[in-house]
């Protein structure tokens, strides 16, 4: 009998030793790619519009990331070494674009180091047109010319800019700078349209200047004249009108020009 007892406790013990194995087997190791690899992330989506009513703040962000796409070195803007360009809005303007409302954002870019007398921040204009959901980036002019003095937009008097509708497909920006030069000062206006795909320049001249104080020349003694300039749309064709007054050469001076729009430029009225 014992020899038997003894084989039988040798089975039991190989039994539970068998079972004793599959209880402690190690789990099955992770999948080392699925393991390794990182969470997905939801993808961020930069869209040139937003939802909602107006909001200032982020048309200007839109602006400011299409303002990053431009090459600002070798624009008259600074970037001396490296570029600190910032961007400022100088005016909104309420429109109207093909019976939809529109806001067009017009935005002075410059870098602090640009400030002598005659460096000018680069003008850049954004159109926001209105849709459904909110405002959308329609159409944008980055960086078309320079205006200001001193690195401001504005001269020695505000600039005052203006956005006309000349008709359903142009726009006219009128801007004006009035600038001092060793004690007489010098009012220039120009007008940017909208012509075969940019901005370009519709006119520019003289309406303003103030020699009071340099009397010394003769032929300036007494000068100080001004204009008021507008752009007319209810006829046929857009004019602009230029009416000045003052004194010129210690004459009275009193005149009015107008030119009429031949799709590109101002050009003076032809009297029959």
């Amino acid at each position: 009998m014992k020899p038997m007892l003894a084989c039988l406790f040798v089975f039991l013990l190989f039994v539970l030793a068998g079972c004793d194995k599959s209880v402690d087997a190690p789990a099955k190791a992770p999948d080392p790619i699925s393991a390794s690899a990182p969470k997905a992330k939801a993808e961020v989506i930069l869209k040139d519009e937003f939802i909602g009513e107006w909001d200032g703040a982020a048309a200007k962000l839109i602006a400011e990331r299409q303002l990053e796409r431009v090459v600002w070195v070798g624009k008259d803007v600074g970037c001396e070494g490296s570029c600190d360009i910032r961007h400022d809005v100088t005016a909104t303007f309420d429109m109207n674009s093909s019976g939809t409302p529109a806001k067009y954002l017009l935005i002075a870019s410059n870098d602090p180091i640009n400030s002598c007398h005659a460096c000018a921040p680069a003008i850049s204009l954004l159109m926001f047109r209105k849709s459904a959901q909110g405002w959308v980036l329609s159409n944008s002019e980055l960086a078309f010319t320079h205006w200001g003095s001193n690195g401001s937009f504005n001269g020695d008097q505000p600039a005052s800019p203006q956005l006309v509708n000349l008709n359903q497909d142009q726009i006219a920006l009128l801007l004006s700078l009035t600038d001092g030069h060793q004690g007489f000062q010098q009012t220039t206006h120009v007008i940017y349209v909208n012509a075969d795909g940019k901005m370009r320049e519709a006119f520019k001249g003289a309406t303003g200047e103030d020699f009071s104080g340099v009397n010394s020349d003769p032929k300036n003694l007494g000068t100080v004249w001004s204009s008021e300039v507008s752009i007319e749309t209810t006829g046929n064709q857009p004019t602009l009108i230029i009416k000045s007054s003052g004194k010129k050469a210690a004459k009275a001076l009193s005149l009015e020009k107008r030119l009429s729009f031949d799709g590109k430029k101002f050009v003076a009225v032809r009297k029959n």
